[in-house]
């Protein structure tokens, strides 16, 4: 892998979706909302890779396997800001959120159990 921390762990020349353009990049119009969440997304420093999705949970990993994040994907209203459209569309934590609808987790273990949490608490 080149030096550039904006390509993809597998060197494809991707562009990166950084949280903030995860929530709020607009769409094309659609009847249905946005149910797009980023494959891969620049946070801190860490490249993170979409591992999985279930319902409402995701879990993202960085390229070294060793920092984790686990999100409980909720969906944002439509709504103008400055006369630009955002639809109705899924969106992950923002920096605010963490500890009520995100979690750093250090191994895949403890991202697991809170990805299980999350998935069982939609299902109750």
């Amino acid at each position: 892998m080149s030096g550039n921390p904006d390509m993809t762990p597998d060197g494809q020349d991707q562009p990166v979706v950084t949280r903030a353009e995860g929530e709020n990049a607009q769409s094309s119009p659609m009847s249905e909302r946005d149910t797009t969440i980023p494959g891969h997304y620049k946070q801190a420093g860490y490249f993170m890779t979409l591992l999985k999705r279930e319902g409402n949970a995701v879990m993202y990993a960085d390229a070294s396997q060793t920092y984790f994040e686990v999100h409980k994907v909720r969906v944002a209203k439509p709504k103008t800001v400055f006369g630009k459209l955002y639809p109705e569309r899924e969106i992950l934590a923002g920096n605010e959120d963490f500890g009520v609808n995100g979690w750093a987790c250090v191994s895949r273990e403890r991202a697991e159990f809170r990805f299980a949490n999350i998935v069982a608490e939609s299902k109750s």
